[in-house]
């Protein structure tokens, strides 16, 4: 019969070389296009905002947060 004191060392050793092995990434940064790109997507909506009216509106509005989205999603991609 083993005591505990003995397997403990053993389990927590292996679980330090599971840790080893994966690399800790750093989150993807955004940089300065990315905020100029939805500052810019901001003042066309406003833009749509005053000029134009209706389903039209609407749709200039979908398709901005539409081109946000995306642009939010390429930044999360790059290393």
């Amino acid at each position: 019969m083993t005591h505990c004191c003995a397997v403990l060392p053993r389990y927590f050793a292996g679980a330090l070389a599971k840790l080893e092995g994966l690399s800790l990434q750093t989150p993807p940064t955004r940089g300065r296009k990315f905020y100029i790109a939805l500052v810019c997507y901001a003042g066309i909506a406003a833009l749509a905002a005053f000029t134009l009216d209706g389903k039209f509106r609407l749709a200039v509005w979908v398709f901005l947060g539409y081109l946000a989205f995306r642009t939010y999603l390429h930044t999360m991609q790059k290393p």
